[in-house]
């Protein structure tokens, strides 16, 4: 029934002693297509069997053959992945690991591979790359360590600006020049050289030690003419790294036997030109360099400045006091003024008054004196019959000299708040002239 469902096929059959059959079938075709159509009830299958002994043992013989090839190159495999592991992966790892240091902030982390190959260019390249990111990192750190540095010393550098300018007397601004200066530079010694307000020689000023007086050794470093007169001309700071190795002068000498070895000199400049000079002083040789030129010279300006600021507050104030002192002197001059106004008017207002009390006087006084005139005129054309009856004209001569006396005292009043007339009078040259 299974062959029939099979148009054709093969099958093995069982062994037969050792040897191997294959039996292949195939039905006619033709009687299965009248068996299709009912016009035949046979069915015909053909069978056919060969001997496969042979065959097998060929089969067997290129299977083993087979599997000893594939082991063989399942071995050569393996021994290729471990080559290849040891040649590529392994290094590749490494570079892996090295990119993971790196990477974790390491960059000292190197990579070590000794291949011959492009796998060692590579790990080369990386470990240059790594040395280069170090040094960039080393010189980042540097910079940002430059520039932490550099934002501390111009924070400083402000301080020390605000609290110099902040003062306006030169005591003041140079004590805390001293006080400030320590924080951003060393120094056994501190000095100034300043040429006064309007004059042409300078001064030297001893900043530190506080104790250091004009005669002692450490302020004749101030005197030094050929180093000073050389800042104040050049205008560039001149830097003694120590003094046993730069030409000893008499000068040198006296500093060195005070324990002066290194100095610096700055000058001192404003809008008005060069006005003094900052030294600075210590006992170890070779303490002053560029970073301390850099420091030292932004100090300096402000130290100028507050100096120009000190002056002029101090004419300022100058001014001030003699503008109180005119306006004083104005003051009492006015006063004066004022006083000698009111008394004028006040004499003005006397003479008027001494003017109508005249005027009110003169009047009732002329009248008496016309009618004494007019009675004295009667009395005489009467004077026996008068005399006579006992009766004298002294009392009226009395009367009269009173009223020409208060007609005197009347013009003196007058003369006093008012001026006098001008009176021709004869006069004796010759008894001025002796009077002379």
């Amino acid at each position: 029934g299974t062959l029939r469902n099979r148009f054709s096929g093969w099958f093995a059959t069982q062994e037969i002693g050792h040897e191997k059959h294959i039996v292949a079938f195939a039905g006619v075709h033709f009687i299965r297509l009248l068996h299709r159509e009912g016009k035949s009830n046979s069915d015909w299958t053909l069978f056919l069997s060969f001997d496969i002994s042979d065959v097998v043992v060929l089969i067997h013989l290129i299977l083993w053959r087979m599997s000893l090839f594939g082991l063989i190159m399942i071995v050569g495999l393996v021994l290729l992945a471990i080559y290849l592991s040891r040649k590529i992966v392994y290094p590749i790892r490494k570079l892996q690991a090295g990119i993971h240091d790196i990477a974790s902030g390491r960059l000292d982390s190197r990579v070590e591979i000794l291949t011959g190959d492009e796998i060692q260019d590579l790990a080369e390249g990386f470990n240059e790359m790594a040395r280069r990111l170090n040094e960039t990192y080393a010189d980042l750190r540097r910079s940002m360590k430059e520039i932490n540095e550099q934002t501390g010393q111009i924070s400083l550098l402000y301080d020390i600006a605000q609290a110099i300018n902040a003062a306006l007397d030169l005591d003041l601004i140079f004590a805390d020049l001293a006080q400030q200066m320590k924080k951003i530079v060393e120094f056994d010694f501190l000095g100034v050289c300043l040429a006064p307000e309007g004059e042409s020689n300078f001064t030297s000023i001893v900043l530190f030690p506080e104790d250091a007086h004009e005669d002692s050794e450490p302020a004749s470093i101030l005197l030094s003419r050929s180093r000073f007169e050389n800042v104040m001309e050049s205008r560039i700071p001149v830097v003694i790294q120590d003094l046993m190795y730069e030409g000893l002068t008499n000068q040198d000498a006296r500093l060195q036997a005070s324990g002066i070895r290194s100095c610096l000199l700055l000058h001192l400049h404003s809008a008005s030109g060069v006005i003094g000079m900052l030294v600075l002083a210590h006992n170890q040789a070779g303490t002053y360099g560029e970073r301390e030129i850099r420091l030292v010279s932004r100090i300096c300006e402000a130290v100028a400045i507050a100096v120009e600021h000190s002056r002029l507050y101090s004419r300022i104030r100058r001014f001030a006091q003699e503008l109180e002192e005119k306006v004083a002197q104005r003051t009492l001059q006015l006063q004066e003024t004022h006083t000698n106004m009111v008394r004028t008017e006040k004499l003005a207002a006397s003479g008027k008054l001494a003017a109508s009390l005249a005027h009110e006087i003169n009047n009732p006084l002329g009248i008496i004196k016309n009618y004494l005139k007019i009675f004295t005129d009667q009395w005489h054309a009467h004077a026996a019959r008068l005399e006579s009856a006992g009766l004298s004209l002294e009392p009226l001569e009395i009367v009269r000299e009173e009223l020409d006396r208060i007609a005197r005292i009347v013009r003196g009043l007058l003369d006093l708040y008012g001026p006098a007339e001008a009176r021709r009078m004869m006069t004796d040259i010759n008894a001025e002239a002796m009077r002379l």
